[in-house]
């Protein structure tokens, strides 16, 4: 069965009367989904970033948001070669062992599979594997495809580290 899961970057919020207060924007685990009209949902998010100790550790912020604030990511059922999870909107390291270099993609949903997106890299310095079908420079690779093997490693986020795949 498959397992799903959500997170959500929420892009904080900042106070407007001396009787609110300010939320920076985090990565917030989806805990909570709610349709609350026709017209949109709202998401109980809690934040990554906890305090207390581990075993009564609670999120440091639970806020509402609906999908007008809040980008929804969903989980892949892939996990890294270190075991965390990868979700839409991660930043990952590829090593390709054919040629030994290593490659970095954008995790999106392309043609109906988890793909890794390369578009951003210029042409030249893409995956390039003429021996697999292929004989131009790749824009993105299936998540499942043989030559990443079990060499994908989550090294950020889209949002949190944009400069990761800056054009």
């Amino acid at each position: 069965m498959r397992e799903i899961k959500l997170r959500a970057w929420y892009p904080g919020y900042t106070a407007i009367s001396d009787n609110e207060t300010s939320i920076p924007p985090m990565m917030c685990d989806v805990v909570r989904f709610e349709k609350t009209s026709d017209y949109y949902d709202t998401y109980v998010l809690d934040s990554h970033k906890r305090t207390g100790s581990s075993l009564f550790a609670v999120p440091v912020y639970r806020v509402e948001s609906d999908e007008q604030q809040s980008i929804i990511m969903q989980y892949t059922e892939h996990k890294d070669k270190n075991g965390n999870d990868i979700y839409e909107g991660d930043v990952l390291k590829c090593h390709d062992g054919l040629h030994g270099k290593d490659f970095i993609g954008e995790v999106k949903m392309q043609d109906g599979c988890w793909s890794i997106d390369f578009s951003h890299l210029p042409d030249g310095q893409k995956p390039f594997h003429p021996m697999i079908g292929w004989n131009r420079d790749l824009d993105y690779l299936k998540m499942y495809h043989p030559v990443l093997g079990n060499s994908m490693e989550v090294i950020g986020n889209v949002y949190e580290n944009p400069e990761l795949i800056e054009r």
